[in-house]
């Protein structure tokens, strides 16, 4: 999180990625550093075990399409 504010501050885009049980603590640690609330992207963690392939890549491939959201301001 500290280099993800550091890096935003020198005028660079950054996207945090959490897993949403850490989401809380995610965003406590960016208030305290000054990085803004929309650039963590919170997701669910895959389940190797049950999710198949082709889950885990549909949802691989959702996180990207939110990443260039953030990275795009859309």
């Amino acid at each position: 999180m500290r280099d993800a504010a550091t890096v935003h501050r020198e005028g660079l885009p950054v996207v945090v990625l959490v897993h949403t049980p850490f989401a809380a603590f995610a965003r406590a640690q960016a208030a305290a550093v000054g990085l803004p609330e929309s650039m963590i992207l919170v997701y669910a963690q895959d389940s190797l075990s049950r999710d198949s392939d082709e889950e885990i890549l549909t949802r691989s491939e959702d996180v990207a399409k939110s990443v260039q959201r953030i990275l795009l301001g859309i």
